[in-house]
């Protein structure tokens, strides 16, 4: 008799049956790499990075199967993506890739003249004959501002006064008015005048 894996058995005169574990090795997996993105989708308002770009992500080479050509990194971009140069148009987003091996940063930085919306932008990693891509989505959201005080707390004996100093920050080629209120305080107490510095 031959058990599943053909294997037939005979004791003296006797034949039986016997099961046999079959371990199956899983194959290797061929030599190949990827790209990976972390994040893999960043916020910006109009004006941030601008001109020389900030760090936004950090690209990764992940490598299987013992990989071992050299993988150059490059970018599929098409307007308003252009690399990062001191003739980048107000209306454009610039990048940079750094790094080398297998570990990238990427750089952007978004003009004060980009529109509001989401960009993707392409990364393209080619090792001989392959060719991987990741890609990262980008939010230009509106201009804006902020706003900081110091000291954020302070404390008045009646009949007295004190004084903050709030700072505003535009943020993304804001250049619109901001007026200012004061909002929640005690009973009695009121703002007695805004400074400008």
């Amino acid at each position: 008799i031959r058990d599943r894996a053909g294997l037939e058995v005979r004791l003296g005169e006797h034949r039986g049956e016997v099961s046999l574990p079959v371990r199956v090795l899983p194959s290797p997996p061929a030599p190949d790499f990827y790209l990976s993105l972390s994040p893999s989708g960043v916020a910006l308002r109009p004006g941030e990075g601008w001109p020389g770009g900030r760090e936004v992500a950090q690209v990764a080479v992940g490598r299987q199967g013992g990989f071992s050509l050299p993988v150059s990194l490059s970018a599929e971009a098409s307007p308003p993506f252009a690399p990062l140069s001191p003739s980048l148009p107000e209306g454009g987003i610039g990048y940079r890739l750094q790094g080398e091996g297998d570990l990238w940063t990427l750089h952007l930085a978004v003009g004060p003249r980009v529109p509001p919306g989401a960009y993707t932008l392409t990364l393209r990693g080619s090792a001989g004959d392959r060719v991987r891509t990741a890609s990262l989505t980008l939010t230009v959201g509106e201009a804006g501002f902020s706003l900081s005080l110091e000291p954020t707390g302070l404390t008045v004996q009646p009949g007295g006064s004190a004084t903050a100093t709030l700072t505003l920050t535009p943020q993304g080629g804001f250049t619109g008015t901001v007026a200012l209120s004061l909002v929640g305080a005690p009973q009695g107490v009121s703002p007695v005048s805004y400074t400008h510095l």
